[in-house]
């Protein structure tokens, strides 16, 4: 049995179609329009050269950064982060007309887990048409690629190489912006609108547990026998902690969806953000407000002995509504009033990082 290939992540991937002028010129290749459907990969080597290799490219070049893998998937095609290293840094081409292709749809969907950079490439245009050079001189690559760094991108802008072939390798593949960088960049524009944010984000959250499970797990005359207690609020409120919070409960998980999946969340967030420590924390506060709002009420009193199920529904009846109305006031207010007000702490933390000049 023939030994599998072993699986190469790259440092660099390139996509976009002037990557392949880029490719053309670091290693003296005209390029065929068959390679465009193949994995290209170039790496470093004494001398430029050209070798298939099953259904990729094997491309060497001494004009290429020692060390270093890049990889051309097919055009067309984004790799999978499955196929990437944590590390591993996109490098997205664009040709003219500048800031009209796909650019922004790639950055917007790869610089969530990857450090991405724009190279333009200035390419001269030739052409009899006056509307074509009047086009070039509004939206030239130098134009473009500071609105880019505008909008938190990290852009360069590059030219064909001289006469002897030369292209700075390290300008297109050297190290792009951190992620924590372009975060802290494209958020600085966003803080007077997620400052906003925080005051409108729980409008529509509305949490709940489900009625006849309430009713059997913690109202029940079995559930208050099973609790040990002898306070029908203390058995109320320890029976329904254990259905809040225990891991994965159906109250928690829609809690982390709306909080997670709140545009808030998305834009405070930075690449690096722990998300499960972060989860974790939230979840405490929940917890800690949820019992300082369950609290025995002075006026409950203890259950000197046992009893029968009609003396407790007789004697429970008002503690039971007291404690719905508890419940309902935590669930519908409190719970999403505790993820604002962590969200602003949040809010307020980053804010102060970034007018610091700290990093994160």
């Amino acid at each position: 049995m023939a030994d599998e290939k072993p699986l190469v992540l790259p440092d660099r991937v390139l996509i976009g179609e002037p990557c392949y002028d880029f490719l053309g010129w670091m290693a003296d290749l005209a390029i065929q329009p068959e390679w465009k459907q193949k994995n290209i990969w170039l790496r470093y080597g004494d001398k430029n050269a050209v070798t298939p290799d099953g259904e990729d490219w094997q491309v060497s070049s001494y004009r290429m950064l020692p060390g270093m893998t890049a990889l051309i998937p097919p055009k067309g095609v984004v790799q999978k982060a499955a196929a990437m290293r944590p590390e591993t840094q996109f490098v997205i081409f664009e040709g003219f007309p500048f800031g009209k292709g796909p650019t922004r749809d790639w950055w917007k969907e790869l610089s969530m887990a990857y450090a991405v950079k724009v190279v333009l490439v200035d390419m001269p245009i030739r052409s009899g048409s006056t509307d074509l050079d009047a086009d070039k001189v509004d939206n030239d690559a130098q134009s473009q690629c500071e609105r880019y760094r505008q909008e938190g991108m990290d852009a360069v802008c590059i030219q064909p190489p001289e006469k002897d072939g030369t292209v700075s390798a390290a300008v297109v593949l050297g190290g792009s912006d951190s992620l924590r960088l372009q975060w802290k960049r494209n958020l600085r524009g966003k803080l007077e609108t997620v400052s906003l944010m925080t005051d409108l984000m729980k409008c529509d959250w509305d949490f709940s547990l489900d009625d006849s499970v309430m009713t059997k797990k913690v109202l029940s005359f079995e559930a208050f026998q099973q609790s040990g207690q002898m306070s029908f609020w203390r058995a109320y409120a320890l029976q329904t902690e254990k259905l809040l919070f225990q891991t994965e409960s159906e109250f928690l998980s829609k809690v982390k969806e709306k909080y997670e999946d709140s545009q808030l969340n998305a834009i405070l967030k930075p690449p690096v953000w722990d998300a499960e420590r972060d989860w974790e924390t939230l979840r405490k506060k929940l917890l800690e407000a949820y019992r300082e709002a369950m609290e025995t009420p002075k006026r409950e009193t203890e259950i000197l002995r046992k009893l029968t199920e009609a003396e407790y529904w007789n004697r429970a009846v008002d503690t039971i509504g007291a404690f719905s109305g508890t419940l309902d006031d935590y669930l519908k207010n409190i719970v999403p009033e505790q993820i604002q007000k962590y969200a602003k702490t949040r809010y307020k933390q980053i804010k102060g990082a970034m007018k610091d000049g700290h990093d994160f």
